[in-house]
């Protein structure tokens, strides 16, 4: 009796830290999402570029939109979540925004399932394998050497230049401590430059709170706007609002593309 309980005992350990028969085999596959794929935005070409230090597979790729391109400049596929969950960083030269989307393999769909978030607005996307069956990757990723892709971050640089709604932004200033004064000019596309009289960024936990002054010499009115860091992408765009006189709007700042990778 003590022999054949001492057995149980280990079995049912075994169970325990190990999991049932089969578990640990099925736990983390990759699903290979290398590829074409027709999507709610167009046609989308993912690659599969190896595998982190984390054990996350690196993926790059771009997809067309009308005549425009947009390019995905940080990618994760978490094995370990579902049957894969995609995590993508895009930019968009056309809109010069950045976006964020999650979305779930869903391989007896034969689909990858999600949504995207701009600048506060979100909606689905929906990535449906062009031709053949989604199938379980043959073989190993290599490691990825370094990032490959880099995720915006919380803890950015605030100085420097910036695109926007209302064309390119240029800040200069100093760094007080938590807080950054500065000054700069924003150029529009017909080529006239307004100037910003002051400004003051405040880094918080949340990433920082960003406020400015700024003087239209086209029509001599004089506006204020603030911004805060986008919820999804971090430092890479700032979101915000100005009003000047009886108007108000939207004003979106985002990081150029080559700034980005230059960051890498």
């Amino acid at each position: 009796m003590h022999r054949i309980s001492s057995f149980l005992l280990l079995a049912l350990l075994s169970i325990v830290l190990l999991g049932f028969p089969g578990s640990a085999r099925a736990a983390g596959v990759i699903y290979d999402i290398g590829g074409t794929w027709d999507s709610t935005f167009g046609p989308m070409t993912l690659k599969m570029d190896g595998k982190d230090d984390a054990g996350e597979v690196v993926v790059t790729g771009t997809w067309q939109n009308g005549e425009n391109q947009g390019q995905i400049v940080y990618g994760r596929l978490n094995p370990n979540k579902g049957s894969g969950l995609l995590s993508l960083e895009y930019y968009m030269p056309w809109r010069k925004m950045y976006g964020f989307a999650e979305m779930a393999v869903k391989p007896a769909e034969n689909k990858i399932v999600g949504r995207y978030f701009e600048a506060g607005q979100s909606g689905d996307w929906t990535l449906t394998r062009k031709t053949g069956q989604l199938a379980l990757l043959r073989g190993e990723l290599p490691h990825a050497r370094g990032p490959l892709t880099k995720r915006g971050s919380k803890n950015f640089q605030v100085l420097g230049k910036w695109d926007s709604t209302f064309g390119e932004v240029n800040l200069e200033g100093t760094t007080l401590g938590a807080v950054i004064g500065f000054k700069g000019t924003f150029k529009r596309q017909d080529g006239k430059l307004g100037q910003i009289k002051k400004g003051s960024f405040m880094k918080n936990p949340s990433g920082g709170f960003m406020k400015l002054e700024y003087f239209a010499p086209w029509n001599k009115t004089s506006g204020e706007a603030i911004f805060r860091p986008d919820t999804h992408v971090g430092g890479d765009m700032l979101v915000g609002s100005y009003t000047e006189g009886s108007q108000s709007g939207v004003w979106i700042l985002s990081r150029p593309l080559a700034y980005k990778l230059s960051q890498k």
